[in-house]
């Protein structure tokens, strides 16, 4: 195995042991190394009275992958030490002990913990642990259960599900159902989760409402600027001419309705009254309609 060339940062972390260490890195950055090196520090050379047997570690995490993943980095870095060091008995002894480790996920080490003192826990020793599959699979039959019966439900409530499908869903409820599922998982992994949500609905709303007065402003403004685009239009166009008068008068009708609805936004700041102001100026944008060439004066004359 070959010498990881350590931050100073990361030596720290493997080698400190006085105290409590938080390690707080980026994903991807080398975390579940240097906490598998520390556990090999700790069991092989940590000073006295800070060493300790393999079997005296505890290493608990989110999910089984994780927890084979670092039960291998300690073992391959144990075995790594006992091979600089081949008249070291207790060693050698301690890559023997890698397997029977405290290491697993959480839920295990509960269930660990459980099956040991059933008795005062005044629970089933032989109580299965749900697996991840299967608890998959269960969250699947209970949101489809309640999405059914929301479906099947009336009221006003019943009503607001139906449009939170419709606006965050498009229609569908498989992207929502999905999101509640990943919010759940997420909600499960902090201390107060009601307080969370909370303050997100909360911040949420505010957000929501900072989002629509700066859409409304970038819809005045953008309605200003297709005011300007035809005054400049119109200032542009030959008088005299039926077919620019014609078009002219389209353009003039158009600015007309761009004044309005600028005028409707004014004080506009929340989401239903930005939806009534397009819903109420929504217009047609057929093509206007064809007219015969007419010459232009300059045409007229010359031709007299």
């Amino acid at each position: 195995m070959a010498a990881i060339d350590w931050t100073i940062e990361q030596r720290r972390a493997i080698e400190t042991v006085d105290r409590d260490v938080l390690v707080s890195a980026a994903a991807g950055s080398g975390k579940t190394a240097v906490l598998a090196e520390r556990c090999a520090y700790l069991v092989a050379d940590a000073p006295p009275p800070h060493r300790c047997d393999v079997d005296q570690l505890l290493v608990v995490t989110f999910t089984e992958s994780a927890a084979a993943e670092m039960r291998s980095r300690i073992h391959k870095s144990l075995k790594a030490k006992a091979s600089c060091a081949p008249n070291d008995q207790r060693l050698r002894g301690q890559v023997d002990l890698v397997d029977t480790a405290q290491i697993s996920t959480l839920h295990s080490f509960c269930m660990t913990i459980i099956r040991r003192w059933f008795h005062r826990a005044g629970v089933d020793a032989m109580t299965p642990m749900l697996g991840e599959d299967e608890g998959r699979l269960l969250r699947r039959e209970v949101i489809d259960a309640l999405f059914e019966h929301l479906y099947g439900a009336s009221g006003d409530f019943a009503n607001d599900f139906r449009q939170l499908i419709e606006d965050y869903g498009l229609g569908s409820d498989g992207a929502t159902k999905q999101f509640v599922l990943e919010l759940a998982n997420f909600l499960e992994s902090i201390p107060d989760p009601l307080a969370w949500l909370d303050h997100a609905s909360d911040t949420s709303e505010e957000r929501v409402d900072r989002i629509i007065l700066n859409t409304v402003e970038m819809l005045k403004t953008e309605l200003q600027r297709q005011r300007e685009h035809c005054q400049m239009l119109l200032d542009g166009l030959p008088s005299g001419w039926p077919a620019c008068d014609h078009y002219g008068q389209n353009v003039a009708v158009y600015m007309e309705f761009l004044d309005s609805w600028c005028g409707d936004l004014t004080g506009v700041d929340t989401y239903d009254e930005v939806r009534r102001s397009i819903e109420l100026h929504e217009f047609s944008t057929k093509r206007a309609p064809s007219t015969k060439k007419d010459a232009s004066p300059e045409e007229k004359e010359a031709k007299d």
